[in-house]
């Protein structure tokens, strides 16, 4: 923690298995370390006594706890302070995993089979909770502290449709026979399950498909994230640059405040006046218990929900909101979300509406992206534009998603008078601001003043999507 804390790099911290070092972890986070977590289905399942009852196939590092510590996990799991869920898987032939001495023996677990099988089957009464949250530690999470891009631990259009479909079942006990590992020795032997993976797809491609193995001729994958600077603190160094009309604000440098109507969460304001800008962006992370009310006088705000779901409500009505769902709550519509999943991240753009003389407020509206079809932008098929919002007299703001291929560019140095705000969501590439020119990859964002030239090419080998806003449908004086 020390070391994160002096040089600023990003802390990940494998198989927590005591509430002694939760401790430290959800301190650290709140001290603003960039730390993330993750446990083992092994210490989420067994207690010691287990240990005593199974043996050597049980041994692990670090060891197994008590029932007091596995329970306590549980509840840090609950309350977001674990980021993610790894098999640990750890094989050995027979002759490492049995001896008279204990202390010789290897200690390691081969779960990958029955691990993640069990966590749902322990969960199975409080599925609605639950199951969510296992899935987000198993697959959303890991793919975002590692920087897989939307390629992997999400159902979005363009995703890798890489599935487990996982069905309550009559309960069963796990059979030595059933094991598919090369050295057929499990912990999990003889443990009852009430749940069955039926379908696992990997890349839209089965490989397993009710209890056998399916033979795919699928092909080896090698996810690369995007190269970014991960120290920054012992020389100074951040890649955020503020300029007078214009500003790059890399995650390096966020700092979390306090705003009325938002707890249980951290927000960073990233775009102000203060800055000299006409709208505000900001970025909310929620907890487990955290809500926020949207509602200030002669303000209307457009969100977008990047990662998890949460329930909102909006002119009266209740609705159920995931990764990619969006909405807009014109000037006098009370906006409530509350009931989020653990590390939901949420882009709000909030400005002072400017009605127009003779036409209608605007109305509410929640949707997905996944609805909205990205046209090709100016006839090019690998640089598309998906529109989220009414581009009609009453909206007085934009609020679009542009995806481009590895390659592709916008046509030209745009220079007009909307001022925008921006979120890189996925990929990396290289945008020109003004006489500048910055890297940038997901998780950057951009304010551009009216007028600033600006152009982006994406670059590497996947997909480069970004969010933005921008100020439209009024007049110039």
């Amino acid at each position: 923690m020390s070391l994160a804390q002096e040089t600023g790099c990003a802390l990940h911290i494998v198989h927590v298995s005591s509430p002694e070092g939760l401790a430290l972890i959800a301190d650290a986070k709140k001290r603003g370390l960039n730390v993330s977590a993750e446990t083992c289905p092994h210490y989420l399942l067994f207690n010691e006594d287990d240990v005593v009852r199974i043996g050597a196939p049980a041994k692990c590092a670090p060891p197994i706890r008590d029932e007091a510590r596995r329970r306590a996990l549980w509840e840090a799991l609950r309350a977001g302070i674990l980021d993610t869920i790894g098999s640990d898987h750890s094989p050995a032939p027979g002759t490492m995993k049995t001896g008279d001495d204990f202390f010789a023996i290897w200690g390691g677990i081969g779960g990958v089979q029955h691990g993640f099988e069990l966590l749902f089957s322990e969960t199975l009464e409080s599925a609605e909770r639950d199951w969510p949250l296992l899935s987000a530690l198993l697959s959303r999470n890991v793919a975002r502290r590692f920087r897989l891009g939307r390629p992997k631990g999400s159902l979005d259009v363009g995703s890798d449709a890489d599935l487990a479909i996982v069905t309550p079942s009559e309960p069963r006990e796990i059979a030595a026979s059933e094991l598919l590992t090369r050295h057929p020795i499990s912990a999990y032997v003889g443990r009852r399950s009430r749940v069955r993976v039926m379908h696992t797809l990997v890349r839209g491609r089965a490989v397993w498909s009710d209890g056998r193995l399916v033979d795919s001729p699928l092909q080896p994958q090698l996810l690369s994230p995007p190269i970014r600077y991960v120290m920054n603190l012992p020389f100074g160094q951040t890649r955020t640059r503020i300029a007078a009309r214009h500003a790059l604000i890399a995650p390096d440098g966020h700092v979390k405040s306090n705003v009325p109507g938002i707890t249980g969460a951290s927000t960073v304001i990233l775009i102000s006046e203060g800055m000299g800008a006409n709208v505000a962006q900001l970025l909310v992370t929620f907890e487990a218990n955290g809500r926020a009310e949207l509602a200030s006088p002669g303000i209307e705000t457009a969100g977008y929900f990047e990662t998890g779901g949460a329930t909102l409500t909006l002119a009266g009505k209740r609705h159920t909101v995931r990764a990619g769902s969006y909405f807009f709550a014109p000037v006098g519509e009370a906006c409530t979300i509350e009931s989020p999943e653990p590390g939901t991240r949420l882009t709000l753009f909030q400005k002072k509406f400017v009605a127009l003389g003779g036409v209608a407020a605007p109305q509410p509206i929640i949707a997905h992206a996944s609805d909205v079809k990205g046209e090709p932008f100016m006839g090019d098929p690998d640089a598309r534009l998906q529109v989220l919002l009414p581009d009609e007299p009453a909206y007085d703001l934009a609020m679009n998603i542009f995806t481009y291929q590895p390659g592709a560019t916008l046509p030209f140095v745009e220079t007009h008078i909307m001022e925008h705000g921006l979120l890189m969501l996925a990929g990396q590439g290289v945008y020109r601001l003004e006489d500048s020119w910055y890297p940038v990859a997901a998780g950057d964002v951009i304010w551009m003043a009216p007028y600033c030239p600006q152009w982006f090419v994406a670059m590497g080998k996947t997909p480069a999507s970004y969010l933005y806003y921008k100020d439209v449908n009024r007049a110039a004086l």
